[in-house]
């Protein structure tokens, strides 16, 4: 259950099963009342998202709090996403200070790229880091290497070369520009899935040889992938997705991978539709998505994969 806190009536929030909650949105003021409802409801549920709409104009109003005045105001938060829209960035992390418990934070919208992340260092079980942009600058890297129980990141950017070996952080994923990237096994020595969009700052893809416990590998928004390198170990790799990868002809390499279980290619038009029925011979197969333009061709993959027992609704 999605609850919309601002928009639902105070009986309407003391009615709600706490354990049918799923995610808490806030946008805007929000009321001592059902402030302390949203406490109770933490409390109860530590698994709770709650997704803090913020605008850093936003000015104050008595006996309500907005934006990150809120946070400070909450006891139990473990998992939190904070949106930033308005014309002003946010500056500042600074009400996140004190929140011991926060095990996954995600910041998007219209903050500061160098903002200080210093407030995140008092969070000692954050496992789960997400931020729209960066990393901008020395200060952030600095904090991102004293995350010791960190065990996911997802940044913009990222410089190897400015990362400490971290043998924690089994998931990455860089969502534009990623620097010296032949220095990614030292710094990820147990990096078991790997997430790039754009491929800025990439002459090609030949690091990923050098991921010897990958598992699950994600390429998108790029012309510069035509094939895969070989990979160290490919039949850990279970799950492969391209999407807007419109050079990739690698299918033959794909069969390479006998454990596969998920593929996803939302551009396939540069390989023949029929070279499609190779991918019977991967035994472990279950979900297969292929897009095609042409719809002749599309009609055709969608009854191989009834044949063969695809689900084709994996979600890009």
């Amino acid at each position: 259950m999605v609850i919309k806190i601002n928009s639902a009536s105070i009986d309407e929030l003391a009615n709600i099963d706490p354990a049918q909650v799923s995610s808490v949105s806030i946008e805007g003021y929000l009321s001592n009342e059902k402030l302390d409802i949203l406490n109770q409801l933490l409390n109860t549920n530590t698994q709770i998202n709650l997704v803090v709409v913020t605008d850093p104009g936003e000015p104050e109003k008595k006996d309500h709090f907005t934006g990150l005045q809120l946070i400070s105001q909450l006891n139990n938060i473990r998992n939190l996403n904070v949106l930033c829209f308005g014309s002003q960035p946010l500056e500042n992390l600074e009400p996140l200070r004190g929140i011991y418990n926060l095990e996954h934070f995600r910041l998007s919208g219209n903050y500061n790229k160098k903002i200080d992340l210093d407030p995140l260092l008092e969070s000692k079980a954050l496992k789960v880091l997400e931020l729209e942009f960066g990393l901008a600058d020395k200060k952030q890297y600095k904090i991102i290497n004293q995350l010791t129980q960190l065990a996911q990141l997802k940044v913009s950017t990222l410089d190897v070369a400015a990362i400490m070996p971290n043998d924690r952080i089994s998931e990455l994923t860089v969502t534009n520009t990623l620097k010296n990237p032949e220095l990614i096994t030292a710094a990820f020595p147990n990096l078991s899935s790997f997430s790039i969009s754009y491929a800025k700052g990439l002459e090609s893809f030949d690091f990923l040889s050098s991921l010897k416990k990958l598992t699950q590998l994600s390429i998108g928004y790029t012309q510069k992938l035509n094939q895969l390198p070989k990979l160290a170990n490919p039949e850990n790799i279970n799950s492969l997705i391209f999407l807007h990868t419109p050079n990739f002809k690698g299918i033959e390499q794909v069969l390479a991978f006998e454990n596969l279980e998920s593929l996803a290619i939302n551009e396939f038009d540069s390989i023949p539709v029929g070279e499609v029925a190779k991918l019977e011979k991967l035994k472990k197969l279950k979900r297969v998505v292929l897009n095609f333009k042409k719809d002749p061709d599309q009609e055709q993959f969608e009854q191989l994969a009834l044949k063969s027992g695809w689900k084709t609704d994996f979600s890009l």
